[in-house]
């Protein structure tokens, strides 16, 4: 008995996975309502226009309307989206990342539950990609209410990118499997010179100001330990303080000057820049700028692996999920969502990713199996690194990591005061 209640449960269960993927899978829907006059349709993102092409034509083959997509500068993504907002000419949808989502859900226009169910979307997708697009408000006395802030696209995981030239030259073999490894392959490849001049690098760590991804990278190494980024920096517990400490520690170090470890100047470029000029041995990215980098820099001699790993810690690595969402300001919001839904539908994922992206979002399109080996160990032990309050978090996180590197405080001095000033941002929102 008990054997056939579980094999009835399954089958539900299998059946609702269905149901909910054939929710995304069909091209075949009538024309969105909404856009009447609208004659083209406008789409935002910080990818390459070329993963869209075929999707942006089957579109419009299919519902009559132009779509466009718009590559737009990361660095100026926010500024040039408020004063299209403010100018009447907000794009109708926008494909990002979400941490951008989670920063920024004041601009976002959620869909009507009659057009996407925050269900379908946890069922169609796989969970990773799902965590920072679906909120969950729980009540005592009543269920869950959810709010969908976007579709998931791909999933984009850090990978470590290393300088083969720069290994040579330092006779260094292969890229480094833990942090420890990390450290001594970057002291090997760093050249200093007069006053602590940084020639070259060895490693991209160690500041906020000139790491983009210092978030992402300080997530990572705590999660490695067990820990999620807010747990530890923001709620005070003696076991884990001993943790981000020493954590924030090891990363800061990189990027103080007079330490064992120092290889980061908060004047330098940014480390792609860096590593384009041969001046920088390793970084941490996502595993979608590979392609970037082959397409514009053909000579260069480059690799990637997995990202270091902690010793005696944890296995784990993060990723960037790329999702669609619709901004407040543009108009026909239904009929925006609807073209999401086309975006994330089976057949044009498939094209999309077929363009060299990196892993479907889609549980029936992630082919496991079929991954080269660093995307195939970097997915399947990916940990959501989704932070409750993004947006309040980054100017507190970027200030303490560069107190601590300038030398202006100690790590346990700048968490308290991190702590602090969250405290009060938080407070605030009540």
């Amino acid at each position: 008995m008990k054997n056939k209640v579980q094999l009835i449960a399954i089958i539900i269960s299998i059946i609702v996975v269905i149901a909910s993927l054939i929710v995304f899978s069909s091209t075949g829907e009538p024309q969105p309502v909404g856009f009447g006059n609208v004659k083209e349709v406008i789409i935002w993102g910080v990818d390459d226009p070329i993963f869209f092409e075929d999707a942006m034509k089957d579109y419009a083959d299919q519902f009559r309307k132009k779509a466009t997509y718009i590559e737009k500068d990361p660095r100026t993504f926010d500024r040039d989206l408020l004063e299209a907002i403010a100018a009447g000419k907000s794009p109708q949808a926008i494909i990002t990342s979400t941490d951008w989502i989670a920063k920024n859900r004041d601009k976002i226009a959620p869909p009507q539950e009659s057009l996407i169910r925050a269900e379908d979307v946890e069922m169609a997708f796989i969970d990773l990609a799902t965590m920072a697009l679906v909120e969950h408000k729980k009540f005592d006395d009543k269920p869950d209410e959810k709010t969908v802030w976007g579709l998931p696209l791909w999933i984009d995981p850090l990978v470590l990118f290393w300088n083969k030239d720069l290994f040579n030259q330092s006779l260094v073999a292969v890229p480094p499997a833990t942090w420890h490894d990390f450290l001594s392959t970057s002291n090997k490849i760093k050249e200093l010179g007069a006053g602590g001049a940084v020639i070259k690098s060895g490693g991209a760590l160690g500041r906020a100001r000139n790491i983009p991804l210092h978030k992402e990278i300080l997530a990572l190494l705590l999660l490695q330990q067990g820990v999620s980024l807010e747990d530890a920096l923001f709620i005070s517990d003696q076991e884990r303080d001993k943790i981000s400490l020493s954590i924030l520690r090891f990363y800061t170090d990189y990027g103080k000057s007079g330490t064992a470890a120092y290889t980061w100047h908060g004047t330098l470029a940014e480390p792609r820049e860096l590593f384009i000029e041969g001046k920088l041995g390793m970084m941490l990215d996502h595993y979608s700028y590979k392609k970037e980098l082959e397409d514009k820099n053909p000579h260069r001699a480059f690799d990637i692996s997995p990202v270091p790993q902690t010793q005696g810690g944890k296995l784990a690595y993060v990723a960037d999920v790329r999702a669609i969402t619709v901004p407040k300001g543009a108009t026909e919001h239904d009929a925006a969502w609807a073209l999401a839904r086309f975006l994330v539908s089976q057949p044009e994922l498939k094209k999309i990713i077929s363009k060299g992206v990196v892993v479907a979002a889609r549980r029936d399109l992630v082919a496991v199996d079929s991954l080269p080996e660093i995307l195939k160990r970097s997915v399947l032990n990916a940990k959501s690194s989704f932070e409750q309050y993004p947006k309040e978090n980054a100017p507190i996180i970027a200030e303490m990591i560069e107190s601590i590197a300038n030398g202006q405080l100690l790590p346990s001095e700048a968490t308290n005061e991190a702590r602090l000033k969250r405290k009060r941002l938080v407070d605030a929102k009540k």
